[in-house]
């Protein structure tokens, strides 16, 4: 066995990413659908397991999928390692700084670059949807600081990306 379903259609498997750690599988998610999939997923990205190749040959595929360079991705939510994830959201968006608000705090726009949704969540703050092809305002915050959990990611059982905006400044 080198590999391990997270997903399978409308069902998540938390502890499987605890498996796959132990074990060093790569991740995947999948449907099991025999019917029409727009049945199942409507306007939605159906389960995929994106496989990060160097090209489209067979050989590069099956190399990706050794070195576990995969994402699983269903219903909008994220599952690798936590160095595939990070990389991934980092090519994702472009973080600019805009201006000052009137409190003298340093504002920032977050660009969504790609198809993917990213769920943003600072500590104690509620959570903001950057849609896909979309952007937002980011504040500093010198209370809560500029680090936000992506709640969309797993990177384990219970862990999230945790990313820096300010350092992804360009």
């Amino acid at each position: 066995i080198d590999g391990i379903e997270v997903v399978n259609g409308l069902e998540f498997y938390p502890k499987a990413i605890t498996r796959a750690q132990k074990y060093n599988f790569f991740l995947s998610a999948n449907t099991d659908v025999h019917y029409p999939i727009a049945e199942r997923y409507g306007d939605e990205f159906r389960n995929m397991t994106l496989i990060f190749a160097k090209d489209k040959s067979l050989a590069s595929l099956r190399e990706a999928i050794e070195a576990h360079r995969t994402i699983a991705y269903s219903f909008g939510t994220l599952i690798g390692s936590e160095e595939l994830l990070r990389k991934f959201f980092e090519a994702s968006v472009s973080v600019r700084r805009i201006a000052d608000n009137a409190k003298g705090r340093k504002q920032y726009i977050i660009t969504n670059n790609s198809s993917v949704k990213w769920l943003l969540a600072r500590e104690g703050s509620r959570m903001e949807e950057l849609g896909a092809h979309s952007s937002i305002v980011f504040v500093e915050s010198q209370s809560k600081g500029n680090t936000v959990v992506l709640q969309n990611t797993w990177y384990g059982e219970n862990d999230h990306l945790r990313v820096d905006i300010v350092s992804l400044v360009k």
